[in-house]
């Protein structure tokens, strides 16, 4: 996905209402600083709305506010606790577990991922 700042979506919104005018043929009605102008406006709240859109449907609400697991983890780790990931074959994973399970721990849960 293409990354732009608040001058890029400026500078394509305007580049969009003036197309977009010529293709409409409004250009002599609205004059193409009044093209220009609804384009930036068009850009922008397209832009604000692409984001907001990643947010709530794309899961970023989770990372913004906590969901699910997230939540507890983060704040561990903001105590300033060690969170240990373990990825690999089930095997690799019992051998983990075992070894980690000689230290006193605070907690310890291991997950599987059902879609390998």
């Amino acid at each position: 996905m293409l990354g732009l700042s608040i001058i890029g979506w400026i500078i394509i919104g305007g580049l969009a209402g003036w197309i977009g005018s010529k293709i409409m043929k409004t250009d002599a009605q609205m004059g193409i600083i009044l093209n220009i102008v609804v384009g930036i406006i068009g850009g922008l709240l397209g832009a604000m709305g692409g984001a907001m859109g990643s947010i709530f449907i794309g899961g970023g609400g989770g990372i913004a506010f906590g969901s699910g697991d997230a939540l507890p983890y983060r704040n561990r780790i903001n105590a300033g606790k060690y969170l240990i990931v373990v990825e690999g074959s089930q095997l690799l994973i019992q051998q983990a577990t075992t070894i980690l399970r000689k230290f006193d721990l605070e907690n310890i849960q291991t997950y599987t991922d059902m879609y390998q």
